[in-house]
């Protein structure tokens, strides 16, 4: 599936492209933590009780600050929103983590330092992409860009 989302890059389109293992749609951004928050974080991931869900990808958009290009959503799917909200009720039960303010968009980051808008989605058809699975990540910077690394996974139950 990732390749199928680097596939949507246009070419020439500049920036600097996402590298295909680390397209992935962030649910929640929780940043710095130390190791017993890290714990409890598994502990909520670990006991969520979700269904797979179909999300279609079929709009390109541009935040000019920090200049990301991303493929998105139209609509997020009710589903995936209930689901963003358990995650962020859940954390901060366990830990008091506050989640950002923003309503939640669903995308991905096809390219960052992306110099202009947004390309037009045309006649292409949406993705559609059946998510089963929620994981915690842990992204780190090194010399080469982030890395992303998968500290637990969780399969959708129903």
């Amino acid at each position: 599936m990732q390749r199928r989302f680097a596939s949507l890059l246009p070419l020439g389109s500049g920036g600097v492209a996402v590298k295909t293992h680390n397209l992935h749609a962030t649910l929640v951004f929780i940043g710095k933590s130390a190791p017993e928050q890290e714990k409890a974080y598994r502990a909520v991931i670990a006991e969520l009780d979700f269904a797979a869900m179909d999300l279609t990808f079929d709009t390109f958009g541009w935040w000019k600050m920090p200049r990301v290009l991303w493929v998105g959503a139209k609509q997020t799917p009710a589903e995936l929103i209930v689901l963003v909200d358990l995650i962020n009720r859940r954390l901060f039960e366990a830990t008091g983590f506050v989640a950002e303010k923003r309503l939640f968009s669903l995308h991905i980051t096809l390219a960052r330092k992306h110099p202009g808008l947004a390309p037009n989605w045309g006649e292409r058809a949406p993705l559609v992409w059946r998510a089963d699975t929620v994981a915690l990540m842990e992204s780190r910077s090194t010399s080469d860009g982030v890395l992303y690394r998968p500290l637990l996974s969780c399969r959708s139950t129903r």
